[in-house]
């Protein structure tokens, strides 16, 4: 599903007694609040990303981080062969501890923190170092990516009706039906959610007989031990 039919089908579903811009900004602001309401319930696995392309620069005291980037998960400095996470601290304790910075030695960066600036484009996510990097080093960033309704034909099939039905109680008006649908809004997204959380489990047992799975494990479940009679070396 493209953004374009997820509009269309929100319009067929609210369009009587309303002007095409009325319509028009129903569906925008819908389709905007649905998407970001499924898109921050949870940590998708479509949200982490991974960026290796960053480095500390020597002698200054911040990295500019990814743009794209809603919230960080972890960073590591990577020095050769050798890795260490950064301890990532509020900005007020690392003020507290450490309050100017380039006045401390440098070395390889243990701590950080992450400042946002919303008002900056390209340059929105930066973070501080204590140490201040006493040479270049190569950073692995872990973070959540920001939503967009542009991602919406990337998503996993699960998450996309999730989605859906989150626009569609939207775009309904007040009343009975919506509540109906934000009950169905609801349980969509609650199996989108266990949906994501089995999507990366164990691999699958090769075999249907249950009997064959349990039979490697003595006292195992289906398994009576019988096997081991006349081999006294698999004791």
């Amino acid at each position: 599903m493209t953004l374009a039919d997820l509009k269309k089908y929100l319009k067929s579903v609210r369009s009587a007694g309303l002007t095409v811009p009325q319509i028009d900004d129903i569906v925008n602001v819908s389709v905007e609040a649905g998407f970001a309401q499924v898109w921050g319930a949870y940590e998708w696995k479509v949200r982490r990303a991974e960026n290796t392309s960053l480095t500390c620069t020597s002698g200054q005291a911040y990295t500019i981080l990814p743009d794209d980037m809603e919230s960080i998960d972890a960073i590591t400095v990577i020095n050769g062969t050798q890795s260490c996470w950064v301890d990532l601290t509020g900005e007020v304790d690392f003020e507290i501890d450490y309050p100017r910075p380039s006045s401390y030695s440098t070395g390889q960066p243990a701590i950080g923190k992450v400042v946002y600036n919303s008002a900056q484009q390209g340059n929105r996510w930066r973070i501080y170092w204590s140490p201040v990097p006493g040479s270049g080093y190569s950073l692995r960033v872990i973070y959540q990516r920001i939503g967009s309704e542009a991602l919406i034909p990337q998503l996993p099939s699960y998450m996309l009706v999730a989605v859906v039905d989150r626009c569609l109680e939207y775009v309904l008006p007040p009343g009975n039906e919506r509540m109906l649908q934000h009950q169905a809004a609801e349980a969509s997204l609650r199996k989108a959610i266990q949906a994501d959380e089995t999507v990366s489990g164990p691999p699958q047992f090769l075999g249907v007989d249950p009997g064959f799975n349990s039979g490697a494990f003595v006292g195992g479940s289906g398994d009576d031990g019988s096997y081991l009679e006349g081999r006294p070396w698999l004791l």
